[in-house]
């Protein structure tokens, strides 16, 4: 078999695959698209609500945890990252939560086709495939999707992998 065919049938299997985990992951998320924010991103809307450009946001939301007004939290974290992502989606989606829910959504995706690139290049069987649709399901996971303000995190990951 020529090792073109072989390298193509892989890529189709693989966006087949893919397109089972986001119909999959799709169902289980979901519910989740019509969330209200809550917890800390509440506080920082709140404390956020009389910026509206981008470089302002960005400048004040950076060093977040010490620029705080109300339950300052843990003054050592340093989330830039974090606060960068929450400030475009502020000016992108303003407080429309769904998209803020699709967005953790599509990156956590993100990061269950990096997980699969990776354990096909690493010459996983087709037991890959099975990994990556737990993952992209279990419970531990799905925290860092619903919760708005924890999306940064997905992003960090997309960017470790």
């Amino acid at each position: 078999m020529p090792a073109g065919s072989f390298i193509t049938r892989l890529d189709k299997k693989d966006i087949v695959y893919s397109l089972v985990v986001l119909a999959i992951s799709l169902i289980v998320f979901f519910p989740s698209f019509f969330h209200i924010t809550r917890a800390d991103h509440t506080i920082y809307l709140t404390e956020t609500s009389d910026i509206h450009n981008l470089p302002d946001q960005i400048r004040h939301s950076y060093s977040y945890a010490r620029q705080r007004k109300t339950n300052q939290g843990d003054v050592i974290l340093f989330r830039p990252l974090l606060f960068v992502l929450m400030s475009v989606e502020k000016q992108l989606f303003g407080y429309d939560f769904r998209w803020w829910q699709i967005t953790g959504f599509a990156l956590h995706l993100v990061v269950a086709l990096q997980l699969l690139r990776i354990m096909r290049f690493a010459g996983g069987s087709s037991c890959a495939y099975f990994f990556i649709l737990l993952f992209s399901v279990l419970t531990i996971s799905q925290e860092m999707v619903i919760w708005h303000h924890i999306s940064g995190y997905i992003l960090s990951l997309i960017f470790l992998l």
